[in-house]
């Protein structure tokens, strides 16, 4: 009864849930511009993607190299959508805040398009409960929370890829599915997944679209690729070798060590209704190569599940009117990152990395320093101030083991009393660092209470972090092959 009288009240009921959701929506956003603000985002991963980016837009290189990733950006993952971003840059100015806009605007588009091509109206508490849905799924909010990311941005892709098999639209899924290409290579695997539903379901000729996609995709990303852009990250080596040599054990220690993301998958299976699971048989087959490459990387984390789990939770929400009850399940998964939303914008009693109007003279006296440096000066910093300081002409290194070690530093930057989120060192050894690399200053630039800035050359005689010298780490062998 009570659902039945707001339904026939004034609109003031549904302006004010819209109110709520986008204002917890922008919340996200304020929150992540004021970490960003108070040099509180780890470099890794967001400045190798901000790095990129920047230097995308001068459009000297189809392929640039990235210090911060120490490789050509497209060695690595391929990605090319972060091209939009950098137009963008290009068309304003290398500002970081503006990527944080971009991706969060894809958020957003995300929402209105589940609106339109769902066909909600917004009065009616069906687009209430989708739209609390979208605000507090999970897996959405990991990915908005580890920025930046193309595979966050496929989100888009992702709906409309579900909007066209809904529809049984084989052109929109072509297409769709071609678009997930420039999102990442992950994709390749997903679509030929896909293709062998279409097979068994002997709808050849979209079979053969898309199993041919697949391989033009796989000869030019994975074969051509190197020829075009040098050594590569060979991520599927490593994991295959592996695979190939003990496939028992590997798969058995995969699963072992593999944390699955329950709480993210099973809320949004739910959401496709009882009646339609035989329709939503494609997203399964579109998914398993994704969770079975995953598995045996015995890694997901962060943006990882949004590749996997957008496509149920598009294909639910286009079906309209989730329960109320399986919207609680996904409001009180996702309250946790909006409650810390909150805490960063209106409070400043953090463990680490606090939120003190007195570190911006710092941060501003250190880009005055570094920003303005060539390419040819080479920076090391440790990784919270990065973010911020980094431009699309200076060179800057992180302290961390996706780069290797240089012989000679002309700078250091250290960040001093936890300064930033400096993962993956601890302040002790940032402290220790820059007591042993002193007496290698030929000028001290900057020493206050959050940063010291020092001017070499530094050797290895003081550069000496634990970072440094896990070479057992993956992606520093998979590094150091690519440079082979």
């Amino acid at each position: 009864m009570l659902i039945k009288k707001i339904n026939t009240q004034s609109s003031f009921f549904f302006v004010s849930c819209h109110v709520i959701l986008l204002s917890l929506m922008l919340s996200l956003l304020l929150s992540n511009l004021a970490s960003l603000y108070y040099s509180c985002i780890n470099a890794n991963d967001f400045s190798i993607y901000q790095q990129a980016i920047y230097k995308l837009s001068n459009f000297q290189s189809l392929n640039p190299f990235t210090s911060i990733r120490d490789l050509k950006i497209f060695s690595d993952h391929f990605d090319p959508i972060i091209i939009l971003p950098a137009i963008l840059i290009k068309l304003t100015h290398a500002n970081p805040f503006l990527i944080f806009i971009f991706e969060w605007s894809l958020w957003a588009l995300f929402a209105f398009l589940v609106y339109r091509l769902g066909d909600y109206k917004w009065k009616s508490f069906d687009w209430i409960k989708a739209l609390t849905v979208i605000v507090f799924s999970k897996s959405l909010l990991s990915g908005l929370d580890f920025p930046i990311h193309p595979t966050t941005w496929s989100m888009i892709p992702l709906l409309f890829l579900s909007y066209f098999i809904k529809q049984k639209n084989h052109q929109g899924i072509f297409y769709s599915a071609l678009s997930l290409l420039l999102f990442k290579e992950l994709f390749v695997f997903m679509i030929v997944g896909l293709a062998g539903y279409y097979l068994l379901a002997r709808q050849f000729k979209l079979f053969l679209s898309l199993f041919i996609l697949g391989l033009l995709s796989y000869w030019f990303i994975f074969i051509k690729r190197p020829e075009l852009f040098g050594s590569q990250i060979n991520y599927g080596n490593s994991l295959l070798s592996a695979l190939l040599k003990n496939p028992i054990k590997t798969l058995y220690e995969s699963w072992l060590n593999f944390s699955f993301p329950w709480i993210m998958f099973i809320p949004s299976l739910f959401l496709i209704p009882r009646n339609k699971w035989f329709e939503a048989l494609p997203l399964f087959f579109f998914v398993l190569p994704g969770i079975l490459i995953h598995i045996l990387g015995a890694r997901i984390v962060h943006h990882h599940s949004i590749a996997l789990v957008t496509i149920f939770l598009s294909f639910g929400l286009l079906h309209k009117s989730p329960h109320w009850l399986l919207v609680f399940v996904f409001f009180a998964t996702g309250i946790g990152r909006h409650t810390r939303s909150f805490k960063n914008l209106f409070t400043t009693n953090f463990k680490t990395c606090q939120h003190k109007n007195d570190k911006i003279e710092s941060i501003k006296k250190a880009q005055a320093i570094i920003q303005p440096l060539d390419e040819k000066t080479i920076v090391l910093s440790s990784n919270g101030i990065i973010p911020r300081i980094l431009s699309p002409s200076n060179t800057i290194f992180q302290m961390d083991t996706f780069t290797l070690p240089r012989n000679s530093y002309d700078y250091l930057v250290i960040e001093k009393n936890n300064f930033g989120d400096i993962y993956p060192t601890s302040q002790s050894e940032l402290d220790a660092l820059r007591l042993r690399c002193l007496p290698y200053a030929s000028k001290v630039w900057m020493d206050n209470e959050h940063l010291t800035i020092m001017q070499g050359p530094f050797n290895q005689s003081c550069v000496q972090l634990k970072s440094f010298i896990k070479y057992d780490n993956l992606f520093r062998l998979n590094l150091i092959e690519a440079k082979k």
